[in-house]
């Protein structure tokens, strides 16, 4: 700062100057350099604006950009954070990085829904799923040009001879059970038109003596309408050790007859996917 003239001769410098005790100090309106009282503790200067006197405040009278959390970065320095979308959290990224919004996790969350395309064998293909733990969902599987119907699936794009499937059945009120059988995907047969079908999908640990196995196991629950009716309830495991921890990333329904019919106007399949926390 440059020196100061003192009438008593020789020149000083500001912090030469002497005022009261436990003071800030200003220049007014009138360029008057004026006192002010520090502030209690934890409480921060606050400008009130080019022509009027600042005060000392709480951090909630300080003024930033709309709709933005404050932290303080690595360096210190108080940072302005956009607060995120509907449903995200706040997520620490470590004690050196800044935070950031993420969805919140240990929820299930919608992942899809819509309808068959006409004329197509495949009622819904979803890929690109983001590490979920958990699928459930409904669908319509809409009617066969002809023939037996089958509903088929794939989860991760996974194929092989590990889907060991197994099927119990009710037709009227006659039940049977089919043995385990193995393919390349899974699958469930019926007689006759449309079916209507909930699902269960879950990435588990294998379970088999050793870490970092793991496995994909899921029931779908079936009714064709149909005559009678037919209630089909087929377990099924994608039983080739799974070693990466992927999650459920992809998962595709599609008929194992000729290509179906189907409604349009309304949605005719529903998915959630569950994240763990």
């Amino acid at each position: 700062m440059s020196n100061i003239f003192n009438p008593s001769g020789g020149t000083t410098t500001v912090t030469d100057l002497s005022g009261n005790n436990w003071k800030a100090l200003y220049t007014n309106g009138s360029g008057t350099v004026t006192e002010l009282a520090l502030g209690a503790d934890g409480t921060t200067l606050v400008g009130n604006g080019t022509s009027s006197a600042p005060t000392f405040g709480n951090l909630t009278d300080l003024k930033g950009g709309n709709d933005k959390v404050l932290f303080t970065n690595s360096s210190g320095v108080l940072t302005e954070l956009a607060i995120g979308a509907s449903g995200t959290y706040l997520k620490s990224a470590g004690t050196t990085s800044n935070p950031t919004w993420a969805a919140a996790g240990g929820n299930w969350a919608e992942v899809a829904k819509g309808a068959t395309s006409s004329g197509s064998a495949t009622t819904f293909n979803i890929t690109s799923l983001s590490n979920y733990r958990a699928l459930r969902g409904w669908f319509t599987f809409p009617s066969l040009a002809s023939g037996t119907g089958a509903v088929n699936w794939t989860v991760n794009g996974l194929t092989g001879n590990y889907y060991k499937v197994t099927h119990q059945r009710y037709t009227g009120t006659t039940a049977s059970i089919s043995g385990m059988w193995t393919g390349t995907a899974g699958g469930s047969s019926f007689n006759g038109s449309q079916a209507y079908v909930m699902f269960d999908i879950y990435f588990l640990a294998q379970g088999y003596e050793t870490t970092n196995r793991a496995t994909i196991y899921g029931v779908f629950n079936l009714y064709n309408p149909i005559g009678t009716g037919t209630r089909d309830m087929t377990q099924w495991v994608y039983d080739e050790p799974l070693t990466s921890d992927t999650g459920l990333t992809a998962l595709n329904i599609y008929s194992g007859a000729s290509t179906v019919h189907t409604s349009t106007g309304y949605n005719s399949y529903y998915v959630e996917g569950y994240t763990q926390s």
